[in-house]
C-alpha cells in the first residue's frame, strides 16, 4: 500500500462558515465537494507561488490582510478572490482552519490509536499509520490527505524555505491531533513530542511518494524529448 496523492473536486452549493464548522457539515454545505473549496484554493496558490517562501507556515502573517481575509472566509463565497494575498497570510488561514475545527481532522476517537504508533519502530509505524489513516471517515481522510500532500510539497523545497517535515509537524501536530479532554500540564509536554512524531512520520512518508512520482514524470518527459529529437 502507498500514501495516495491528491483527490479531485466536485460541484458546490451555499456554504457554511469556513472556520469552526464540522468538516462533514462544511463539505455538505458546499455541495458535497471532497475538499472545502477555499481551503483547496489557498493551498493551490501556495503550491504555485509560495513554496519558496522562507519560513512558510512559521513566519507571522500580515495582520491587516489576515483580518480582511478571515472576514471573507467566514462568508465563504465560492468566488472568493485571494489575488495579492501574501503566502504567509494564506498559510496562517490554512493553519487556522484546522485549529478551529470543532473536532480535529484525525478525530477524537482515534487519538490514542495514532499516539500509540509513536512508540513503535519506524518501519512498523509507517504501516500502522497508513492503516489508521485509511480508517478515518471519508471526508476526514480526503481533507487530511490533501493537507499532507501539500505539506510534502512544502518540505520538498526545504533548501529554499527552510521548512522540513519536522518543523512542519511541530506547527501542525497540535491542530491535527488532540484529545477530547486536555491532559495535565506534565502529560501535555510528553504528548506534544508523540503527536509531532506521528505527523512528521506521515509527512516524510508522503515526501518519499511525491519525490518518486516526480522522478517518474521527469523520466517520461526525458523519454518523450529523446523520441522527439530522434524524429
Amino acid at each position: 500500500a502507498e500514501w495516495p496523492l491528491r483527490p479531485g473536486t466536485s460541484p458546490s452549493a451555499q456554504p457554511k462558515p469556513f472556520f469552526g464548522t464540522c468538516i462533514q457539515d462544511l463539505v455538505a454545505s458546499e455541495g458535497g465537494v471532497t475538499i472545502p473549496r477555499n481551503l483547496d484554493k489557498m493551498m493551490l496558490v501556495l503550491e504555485q507561488n509560495g513554496l519558496y517562501t522562507l519560513g512558510l507556515y512559521r513566519v507571522n502573517a500580515n495582520q491587516n490582510q489576515m483580518k480582511s481575509l478571515k472576514n471573507k472566509l467566514l462568508i465563504n463565497n465560492a468566488d472568493l478572490s485571494i489575488d495579492g494575498i501574501v503566502p504567509a497570510t494564506l498559510a496562517a488561514m490554512v493553519k487556522m482552519f484546522f485549529r478551529e475545527l470543532p473536532e480535529p481532522i484525525l478525530t477524537f476517537n482515534m487519538y490514542h490509536d495514532f499516539m500509540n504508533t509513536s512508540k513503535i519502530d519506524v518501519n512498523s509505524r509507517e504501516r500502522a499509520l497508513l492503516e489508521l489513516v485509511h480508517k478515518l471517515p471519508r471526508v476526514n481522510f480526503l481533507v487530511f490527505e490533501r493537507l499532507i500532500y501539500h505539506l510534502a510539497q512544502v518540505a520538498n523545497e526545504e533548501s529554499s524555505n527552510k521548512m522540513n517535515a519536522g518543523s512542519l509537524a511541530v506547527i501542525f501536530a497540535p491542530n491535527l491531533l488532540r484529545p477530547a479532554k486536555e491532559p495535565s500540564a506534565m502529560q501535555a509536554l510528553e504528548e506534544v513530542k508523540h503527536r509531532t512524531v506521528v505527523i512528521q512520520s506521515i509527512i516524510e512518508s508522503t515526501i518519499r511518494k511525491y519525490v518518486s512520482t516526480l522522478a517518474k514524470i521527469n523520466s517520461l518527459d526525458a523519454e518523450d524529448t529523446t523520441e522527439d529529437s530522434a524524429r
